[in-house]
């Protein structure tokens, strides 16, 4: 339920930045930003446990 509402959230947030930028690489920015800080995240959960 909590990944779902910032799901929401999250693309109302990129679409207002690409809307007002007129351009979507910000977005695209961000979005590579926060998955690569997930995966870096669950790979040092893997080396540390």
């Amino acid at each position: 339920m909590g990944e779902t509402i910032g799901s929401i959230f999250g693309g109302y947030i990129l679409g207002v930045i690409a809307l007002y930028s007129r351009n979507i690489w910000g977005g695209v920015a961000i979005h590579l930003g926060v998955a690569w800080l997930m995966e870096l995240a669950a790979y040092l959960q893997l080396l540390l446990w």
